[in-house]
């Protein structure tokens, strides 16, 4: 990994954090009511993707949770989707083929 992107984002859609998502997540609900609306994470991240425009660049997430969202926010706040990377790896299948390697 050569550079990280992490921004919240206050929700328009249920924005009151449920007690799973906060033990799963350790994200506050102070966190979530101070983030900025979508628009501006959404400027950030096209900002960054910009800057890091190595050629062989991906797009990581834990699953395609994190993926799917931003499509679906960027097409309900009508921006052009801020990921078109050339790949997209779901680091929990990375993961889960490492610890079977090692479990081995």
């Amino acid at each position: 990994m050569l550079q990280r992107f992490q921004h919240f984002v206050r929700p328009l859609h249920r924005p009151i954090l449920t007690p799973f998502c906060k033990s799963l997540t350790g994200i506050s609900q102070q966190d979530v009511d101070q983030a900025p609306l979508f628009p501006v994470a959404a400027t950030a991240l096209r900002e960054f993707v910009a800057e890091t425009d190595f050629p062989r660049v991906a797009w990581m997430s834990w699953g395609a949770y994190d993926f799917k969202q931003i499509a679906r926010d960027s097409q309900r706040h009508g921006i052009a989707s801020q990921l078109r990377m050339r790949s997209w790896v779901r680091s929990f299948f990375r993961f889960l083929l490492a610890m079977l390697f090692y479990l081995r």
